[in-house]
């Protein structure tokens, strides 16, 4: 075991709800070894850009001004899953499930800490939940491991909450205002993940873990994001749906896109919650209005085979990356005017998240860069 990397005693909790379990792990030295054996089966996420076949980047000029800052990770070739900046202290972390480990950076130094977390952890998505504490603690999705992890940065101890039943992929994860986890599962990869479309509730307080498969076979959802009143809202990979969960009844509900040929990747709520969207195979940026039911659409700057994949919002501006274009480029777009700007930015691939700090920064994780990357905005006179 790493010395970076700790793990309290097994605990199982009585469940009565079928569809829930609690693990924390230490496993025992003969685990171990199995689980290192079976490392090599697990299958690793890939990034589908490279800059082959890409198209051209199109810069929008624009009266804001970028910075960008960039961190090289110590441990070559982790190619960084997702990256946010601790609303805390500043100090930025990081999941790298290639390398199987959380990371922590704290800007002001540049000095890293990295936490190897145990085999077959495969932390994917990462989420922080402020407490009482000094430090924030820190909870990410294992996407192969069939669990959510709990990590404490004071002890470097992992609580796992285990999804009961057959495997499945997880993806993201998110908070909501009542302090409970929310979380997609991706679709079934049968044999060895036979079970998927499926978005889920953490109960912190209870342990308890409950389930809702997509109304429709396969959806696969993915991004998530949670709105004012504290209902979820997530994408659909697969269809060309949006996503919507009752928190108190489960139901789900979908709401078709405009275009049948649509796959959206990723979504932010804005703060007049309506929910803004990635085309990723037709090139569009979208809005959708649960009130009315209205969608909206725009072109990418770069067009189609632009890949636009994560996106954010700093009030109620819209920032998102063009995956599929050489160079890679972050885009603005002012709903209030309905322009857009836009930069180069060197590498970044396939990201999940763009978080926004109350300071105007946007941080992401470059995998195609091994590095965690701040863009730092700034309005220009005009």
């Amino acid at each position: 075991m790493s010395g970076t990397s700790f793990h309290g005693p097994t605990r199982r909790s009585d469940a009565v709800d079928p569809h829930w379990t609690l693990h924390t792990t230490k496993p025992h030295l003969i685990v171990r070894l199995a689980m290192l054996v079976l490392l090599a089966a697990i299958p690793v996420a890939t990034q589908e850009n490279s800059n082959a076949g890409a198209v051209p980047g199109v810069t929008v000029p624009g009266n804001v001004h970028i910075s960008i800052n960039e961190w090289q990770l110590p441990t070559a070739d982790a190619m960084p899953d997702d990256a946010f900046s601790s609303k805390r202290d500043g100090s930025a972390w990081y999941s790298a499930e290639r390398a199987n480990l959380l990371g922590r950076l704290d800007p002001k130094t540049s000095k890293f800490d990295e936490f190897h977390l145990r085999p077959r952890s495969d932390p994917e998505s990462l989420v922080e939940h402020s407490g009482s504490g000094v430090q924030s603690t820190v909870y990410f999705t294992s996407r192969t491991g069939s669990f959510i992890g709990e990590f404490d940065p004071n002890t470097r101890d992992v609580r796992e909450f285990r999804i009961h039943g057959p495997k499945v992929v997880l993806h993201d994860l998110a908070f909501d205002t009542n302090g409970v986890i929310w979380f997609t599962v991706l679709r079934a990869r049968p044999p060895a993940y036979p079970q998927g479309s499926e978005v889920g509730v953490l109960n912190l307080f209870s342990s308890e873990i409950r389930v809702a498969h997509t109304p429709t076979r396969d959806a696969s959802p993915s991004s998530l994001a949670i709105n004012s009143r504290g209902i979820p809202f997530f994408t659909e990979l697969d269809t060309a749906r949006l996503g919507s969960i009752d928190p108190v009844t489960m139901n789900i509900t979908e709401s078709a896109l405009p275009n049948p040929d649509a796959r959206v990747r990723c979504l932010t709520i804005s703060p007049d919650d309506a929910i803004w969207y990635t085309d990723y195979v037709r090139g569009y940026l979208g809005r959708f209005d649960p009130q009315t039911s209205a969608f909206k659409e725009w072109l990418s700057p770069s067009g189609h085979g632009s890949h636009p994949y994560a996106i954010t919002h700093i009030g109620n501006v819209i920032w998102y990356l063009e995956t599929g274009t050489h160079p890679n480029m972050l885009v603005r777009f002012d709903p209030g005017l309905g322009n857009f700007q836009s930069w180069p930015v060197k590498g970044s691939g396939n990201v999940a998240h763009i978080y926004a700090q109350s300071d105007g920064s946007l941080w992401f994780a470059s995998p195609l860069t091994n590095s965690i990357v701040r863009v730092t905005t700034e309005v220009k006179a005009k």
